[in-house]
């Protein structure tokens, strides 16, 4: 049998290139998260696998020792690779002059598979080369660079990796999303796969180049949550026989529900167990426990959400009356300051020089005051009457005047006789800015109520209720506080 021509073995590295290129990986932008690694290093072990070589260490994993090291590699199949990567074979087999013809015809089959086999690698490795620098940054390769002649020719598939794994850091969020993954839960058909796939992946955990360390103990308390989970297939009376072991083991450590073995070997054997009697005819409410709590939970989580709804359609409604009765007491004070001022331009004009008042910034009526009498009366008066009440331009202080169109800033005021239409776009500002502005809104709210007390105070309000007063301001005091823990 012939050796192998060049342009054979060119073809041979040819197409393993043409059939690594057909399968790129995704263009990573920015920087590069370790999930992002996860996902290469399997989108590598799946594209070496798709190619064969002659060795006999490589029957089912193809070209996988040429992305894994070799203690991933050794433990992941259980053989040792006899190399990382092959050397170039000779044109002719090493000492062929002394070989008799059958001794050379085999020398010679076995020269030609390695020729073939080199081909294979060179093609995955220049395919694979471009891949990754095609796929990510530059900064996560830079480093490999060989010079301007040979650039990335002699770069190997897993020099790349670990280039890639040493420039992404450890660091303490990525090693929490680390643990966080291998202890996501059950997800395997059976009991068998679960225990199989905790230990490869704690496994890997320990080989990174910064191990992360995750301890029997705390490895056996997830398998243990996980299996008093499924009581579906481990009900009362196997999780009573596996609590039990203690009570039969010998006074000696460590107990048997401590040991690893143990209980993977205990779960194993009841798993085969329900599926035998299963096989066998038998009948078992699969899921029916844990059906149920998650038909309890689901009717918890629906009440809780019952329960809001209905608080805050509550307190939706009792700030809507309250800013009913806002909007009409409002109403009702512009009536009574337009009746009013009615009045005061129905007097002579003397009169109302002698009765001029200031305007209430807040539309209370002013204080009527009292007809001219005699000097002496007035003195008497004057003797018996309380001190002035405040004026309604003291209370309303050195608030800014709301202008319309602008947006409606706490502590804003109405302008002095306003029109309705005026005092109503006011209104309407304001009630907005209490219904939506949160705790700015309440406490607009708390100081519109102080005001309202000062008016009565000062006289200028009839039919004031103290009660009603004081029950308002605590009940708007208490919701004041509740948004602002919030």
């Amino acid at each position: 049998m012939p050796l192998a021509s060049q342009a054979a073995l060119r073809a041979t590295e040819r197409a393993v290139y043409k059939a690594v290129r057909a399968n790129p990986f995704k263009t990573v932008e920015g920087n590069v998260t370790w999930e992002v690694i996860e996902e290469f290093e399997e989108y590598a072990r799946d594209l070496a696998l798709e190619h064969q070589p002659s060795y006999g260490f490589c029957e089912e994993v193809g070209m996988c020792y040429l992305v894994m090291t070799p203690t991933e590699f050794a433990a992941e199949t259980g053989v040792e690779p006899e190399f990382d990567y092959p050397e170039k074979p000779g044109l002719l087999p090493e000492g062929y002059e002394d070989m008799d013809d059958d001794t050379l015809r085999l020398a010679e089959r076995e020269l030609d598979e390695k020729n073939k086999d080199y081909a294979m690698h060179q093609g995955f490795s220049k395919g694979f080369g471009e891949n990754i620098r095609d796929a990510f940054p530059e900064k996560y390769y830079q480093a490999l660079h060989g010079g301007t002649l040979v650039k990335y020719k002699h770069v190997k598939p897993l020099s790349y990796i670990e280039n890639l794994r040493r420039k992404v850091p450890l660091d303490t969020h990525t090693v929490k999303m680390l643990k966080k993954k291998l202890y996501r839960g059950w997800e395997e058909e059976d009991v068998e796969g679960f225990k199989k796939r905790l230990t490869r992946e704690s496994d890997r955990l320990g080989r990174l180049h910064k191990p992360i360390i995750v301890s029997d103990a705390d490895l056996l308390q997830h398998y243990m949550e996980e299996m008093w989970k499924r009581t579906d297939v481990f009900d009362q009376h196997c999780m009573t026989d596996f609590i039990a072991l203690d009570d039969d083991a010998e006074d000696e450590e460590p107990l048997p529900t401590q040991d690893w073995d143990t209980v993977t070997q205990f779960f194993e054997r009841k798993w085969k167990e329900a599926e035998d009697y299963i096989a066998n005819g038998g009948q078992t409410n699969k899921f029916a426990d844990a059906s149920a709590m998650e038909d309890l939970q689901a009717r918890h989580e629906e009440q809780i959400r019952k329960l809001k709804e209905e608080s805050a359609n509550a307190i939706t409604e009792m700030e809507r009356r309250t800013a009913n009765k806002i909007d009409k007491l409002a109403e009702a004070i512009l009536q009574m300051a337009n009746k009013r001022k009615e009045e005061r331009r129905r007097r002579p004009r003397a009169q109302q020089n002698d009765h001029e008042s200031s305007s209430d910034e807040e539309d209370e009526p002013a204080p009527t005051p009292p007809p001219r009498k005699k000097k002496k009366a007035k003195r008497r008066a004057a003797r018996r009457a309380p001190a002035a009440p405040p004026s309604p331009a003291a209370l309303a202080g050195d608030r800014k005047v709301y202008v319309p169109g602008e947006p409606f800033v706490r502590g804003m005021r109405r302008k002095a006789n306003p029109s309705r239409e005026w005092n109503a776009v006011y209104h309407d500002a304001r009630n907005r800015f209490m219904m939506n502005a949160g705790a700015e809104g309440i406490r607009e709210r708390l100081d519109g109520l102080a005001r309202y007390k000062q008016y009565a105070d000062a006289g200028q309000i009839k039919g004031f209720d103290p009660e009603n007063h004081k029950a308002l301001v605590a009940k708007w005091e208490a919701a004041l506080a509740e948004k602002e823990k919030e």
